[in-house]
């Protein structure tokens, strides 16, 4: 529909010079994908869809490198199919482009599991953890956020790439690119 989303969003952070943003598919509600289109009687490309595109992109000889935003989670279905973001990668990896995953974590009590269960879920499909980054880091941590920061990379195997503060949210493109 009309207004802005979130790939606006995202162009306004990342900045114009030498970003281009590509939104694929819009749904009305924040649910998961499949949900929300059901939702709103709207069918939704499949992954597979979704897979060619990414790779029309990515061979292109202006492009260095794609980023593809899965929010929800690894497993949610991206597709009325039951397919996933993992599904994505694969496809990806399969057609010979390199599918790496940042995880963007909380910093909360419980997110060390959450984080290993989504580790692991890729090392089994065989998919590259770049890396994760923590999002909304409060400003006042509490014992389990500070200490999820040194306990984060021993349970995924990654580095931690980045740890993004509470308040970042709406802010303008150079605090983003500091933080």
């Amino acid at each position: 529909g009309g207004g802005e989303g979130d790939v606006d969003e995202v162009a306004r952070l990342a900045g114009t010079e030498g970003v281009t943003t590509h939104e694929f598919t819009r749904l009305p509600d924040p649910l998961a994908p499949d949900a929300a289109a059901r939702l709103s009687g709207t069918s939704i490309p499949t992954v597979a869809e979704h897979a060619e595109r990414v790779l029309e992109i990515v061979d292109r000889d202006d492009v260095d490198t794609v980023i593809v935003e899965g929010a929800g989670g690894l497993l949610v279905h991206l597709d009325g199919e039951g397919n996933t973001l993992a599904d994505l990668g694969i496809a990806l990896r399969d057609a010979g482009a390199r599918a790496g995953f940042v995880l963007v974590v909380a910093s909360r009590l419980g997110t060390l599991n959450v984080t290993a269960l989504t580790a692991e879920a890729l090392a089994r499909r065989e998919l590259d953890l770049i890396g994760y980054v923590v999002g909304s880091y409060p400003s006042e941590p509490d014992l389990a956020e500070r200490t999820n920061l040194d306990d984060l990379p021993r349970v995924t195997g990654a580095p931690l790439l980045g740890v993004l503060p509470a308040e970042l949210g709406g802010t303008d493109p150079g605090a983003l690119e500091t933080a």
